[in-house]
């Protein structure tokens, strides 16, 4: 289900090119994305990319809500990736630059 603060963030960080700019060309990491609601609203913002992050067990759901709501001229690169807290952070995590570290509902 979604939870409250990514249906709340959605609508308000497209509401306005102001808010919009805030993550323009930003490079997200989100922390236990869910069904990815929040990670989706950050590229139609246009961040120039996205990992949305969850339990292995979510990647598949949030990996199709990824290919179901992406608008692919966008721009934005948007990929599903495993992140289990309490364990060592992956290399794929540690070795990529970061702008923004998020997280909705956590």
């Amino acid at each position: 289900s979604l939870w409250a603060a990514s249906t709340a963030a959605f609508p308000w960080i497209i509401a306005t090119e102001e808010r919009r700019c805030l993550f323009k060309d930003c490079a997200v990491l989100e922390l236990g994305a869910g069904l990815g609601l929040f990670g989706i609203a950050l590229s139609k913002a246009g961040a120039a990319r996205a990992t949305l992050t969850d339990l292995p067990l979510q990647l598949p759901l949030l990996q199709h809500n990824i290919s179901s709501n992406l608008d692919r001229r966008s721009g934005c690169t948007v990929e599903a990736r495993a992140l289990e807290w309490g364990t060592p952070l992956p290399a794929w995590a540690a070795s990529q630059r970061w702008d923004l570290i998020v997280g909705a509902d956590l």
